[in-house]
């Protein structure tokens, strides 16, 4: 369905993406994980259309991206920025309704079905209650939860999400990711997702996309990506590897320099006893 057939991006003199290649069909969930300048976000914006690459193509069902008309593509594809959404005058129904702008005809007058679909993704998404206010006054995770749900109102194929639990709580990051998990099941949606919390990819991806100074070092499963030696060469860290006590998926503690304690991947610190 989507495929990134050795891609790169320079900007200047700076290489950014050097030969990156992904495969993603129908249903899957695929990571891409890496630190920080690694070019998650602008291998996003290549599979999304919104940027060409240099060298390499994109493409979306056996045709290049970039040859998809704007509107046909908005169909089909949905991209979640790590920005977010800006705090606008607009109210929080009015911007999920936004989703469904591109599957409306040259006169955008909302159907019925487009009232039911928002209102069905307003309670998915525990939006009812905040449903008149404008967005400018929602917090920034609740901000993130009106994107999804413009996202989802939407309707598409292909879900890009560029870490898009940075603003949300625990309780909604699982929420959320849980309610992706059955979008894609119940729809055949096929999901690109950034995350830097590397316990919650292993647990909610098919497969990771590793990636370091612009190249990949790693692709495959969980347990064929989250290992020490793996996540040690591209963090430069040693970390504490555990397996999840109910998922089985590994997970990773890491270590402190203060000792007697260790933190999770999104350091939240775990209480371990003193040698």
């Amino acid at each position: 369905m989507l495929a990134a057939r050795k891609v790169g991006k320079h900007y200047g003199e700076r290489s950014v993406l050097s030969e990156v290649s992904l495969n993603v069909g129908p249903g899957e969930m695929v990571g891409i994980i890496g630190p920080n300048g690694s070019g998650k976000t602008t291998l996003l914006r290549l599979l999304s259309g919104e940027e060409r690459p240099d060298t390499g193509t994109v493409m979306w069902e056996d045709r290049p991206i970039a040859d998809w008309p704007v509107r046909e593509r908005a169909r089909r594809i949905a991209l979640l920025p790590q920005e977010g959404l800006p705090p606008l005058d607009f109210t929080v129904e009015e911007v999920v309704m936004m989703g469904r702008h591109p599957h409306q005809g040259w006169w955008p007058w909302i159907t019925e079905r487009d009232r039911a679909l928002v209102e069905e993704i307003l309670a998915d998404t525990d939006l009812l209650s905040h449903r008149w206010r404008p967005v400018a006054v929602l917090s920034g995770g609740e901000r993130q939860r009106v994107a999804i749900a413009q996202a989802m109102a939407q309707q598409p194929r292909l879900l890009l999400l560029d870490e898009p639990t940075t603003y949300l709580d625990v309780r909604h990051q699982l929420s959320m990711l849980d309610r992706i998990v059955r979008w894609k099941r119940k729809d055949g949606l096929s999901v690109v997702i950034v995350l830097h919390d590397l316990n919650l990819a292993a647990q909610f991806c098919d497969r990771l996309l590793l990636l370091k100074n612009g190249r990949v070092i790693r692709e495959g499963t969980p347990e064929q990506v989250i290992q020490a030696s793996v996540i040690r060469d591209a963090y430069g860290i040693d970390p504490v590897m555990v397996r999840h006590p109910s998922a089985g998926v590994p997970q990773v503690l890491l270590q402190s320099e203060e000792k007697g304690f260790v933190t999770t991947s999104c350091g939240q610190p775990l209480s371990v006893s003193a040698p």
